[in-house]
């Protein structure tokens, strides 16, 4: 009931300000707060709703809304859309394919959204707080389950959500940590950033607690580079090392067990890999043979594309557990080197924001949450490497925000300065380096 009346209540605000629609919209789909009630509210189509009315409310109120900056990275997030619309035009299993399509469309509306409401400081941070407490929620949740527990249990992410099983809330919650080290860093109250320390400590403890071991790697890459992008990293580097040490020997012998698989060659011997390397061989073949348009959303889930295009005598339909080979299968040579470039030119504009905003004490801000953004893209790539997340939710919402980080710093020449007002929203700590 509470969660009904707190709906009712905001939806109707996306009419006012699409922007705070757009907030509840990524909000409802990144958190899926919804699983966690019962009857009615747990069935509503909450997103659909709120998807509607923020739309609307983008018509009704334009002086709120900007146009699309065309950057590389915007032109080739088109592209990639129209490659994938094509994809599915000669798509080999139709049925699958334009189920996922749809899904896929859904969050690429929601990235435009972003490029086209994102549009100053404020509700940059707004956009940031809403991408890290939609993960920030499950991974305190279950870094309190694994304590609780002793770490005896799996964790898993919401049933039925795109971080249902555990190694897709690992790579979630592996990319929410540098959002979460951002904000703490830039936390003005000292219970604010003792408060985000604590949830970083337990959403380590989820992702360890997730048993995935791709999970393990990838948390491993994350904190090393978050290390390294930090202008504070005496201090996250001994915390992290008391993290990590604690987790490790307060984890269960059959938690070390299955970890081990990783040092002693077990995990790269186990029927489950031999597996991964015939889907790749399978999606090679797909790929080299359809270039321009792959063979669809879906192309694995059939066993009769499999005796045509998967190895001599393999004939199970299997998931292709990598973002790389994947794409490939999906969208063709062409896709996957729009795919690529995608990545490739998120991290330059990263790059730039970062070299245009580091001269100007005022913008440090900015630089920071460039630097923490990469490193969430560098979670993606390792763990998307043996994944089947190419079109992760969390990822091109990520692509969106860069998109209208990079239109701020371009359009101020790097100089941005928060709002006044957004200190008392986001307790932004005021220290020399930043005119607030």
């Amino acid at each position: 009931m509470l969660f009904i009346l707190l709906m009712v209540g905001a939806m109707p605000m996306a009419l006012v300000e699409p922007f705070l629609g757009l907030l509840l919209w990524v909000l409802l789909s990144d958190m899926n707060p919804y699983r966690e009630v019962y009857g009615f509210a747990s069935t509503f189509h909450w997103v659909y709703i709120v998807a509607i009315l923020t739309l609307v409310g983008m018509v009704l109120r334009r002086e709120s809304v900007v146009r699309i900056y065309w950057s590389g990275l915007a032109i080739t997030l088109l592209l990639f859309t129209i490659s994938a619309s094509v994809s599915t035009i000669f798509a080999l299993v139709p049925g699958f394919a334009h189920v996922q399509y749809t899904l896929f469309i859904k969050v690429m509306v929601v990235v435009a959204c972003m490029i086209k409401l994102v549009n100053n400081a404020t509700r940059a941070h707004w956009m940031v707080w809403v991408l890290m407490v939609s993960i920030g929620f499950w991974a305190a949740k279950g870094g309190v389950f694994t304590l609780a527990h002793g770490g005896n249990y799996r964790v898993i992410g919401p049933e039925g959500s795109f971080i249902g099983d555990n190694n897709t809330v690992a790579l979630a919650m592996c990319m929410a940590l540098p959002l979460m080290r951002y904000l703490q860093f830039n936390a003005e109250n000292h219970w604010l950033r003792r408060g985000l320390l604590g949830l970083m400590g337990l959403t380590v403890m989820a992702i360890l607690g997730t048993y995935s071991r791709g999970g393990l790697i990838t948390l491993a890459a994350v904190l090393l580079f978050l290390i390294l992008k930090s202008r504070k990293r005496v201090g996250l580097l001994i915390t992290g090392g008391i993290i990590v040490f604690f987790a490790m020997n307060f984890l269960p012998t059959h938690w070390k067990h299955r970890m081990e698989g990783l040092q002693s060659g077990a995990a790269v011997k186990s029927a489950s890999f031999e597996d991964r390397i015939q889907s790749w061989e399978f999606a090679t073949n797909v790929g080299l043979r359809r270039p321009l348009t792959g063979g669809g959303f879906g192309v694995w889930a059939s066993r009769e594309t499999w005796n045509e295009y998967g190895p001599s005598g393999y004939s199970k339909a299997l998931a292709i557990h990598s973002i790389w080979f994947k794409v490939l299968a999906e969208q063709g040579v062409s896709g996957l080197i729009l795919y690529i470039l995608m990545l490739v030119l998120s991290w330059h504009a990263l790059y730039r924001i970062r070299k245009k905003t580091k001269p100007h004490p005022e913008s440090l801000w900015l630089y920071d949450l460039a630097g923490f953004l990469q490193v969430s893209l560098v979670g993606f790539m390792v763990a998307g490497s043996a994944l089947p997340l190419a079109y992760f939710n969390y990822t091109l919402q990520m692509f969106g925000l860069i998109v209208a980080l990079d239109r701020l710093s371009e359009e101020n020449r790097g100089r941005i300065v928060l709002n006044k007002s957004f200190r008392s929203i986001a307790s932004i700590r005021h220290k020399d380096q930043y005119n607030l």
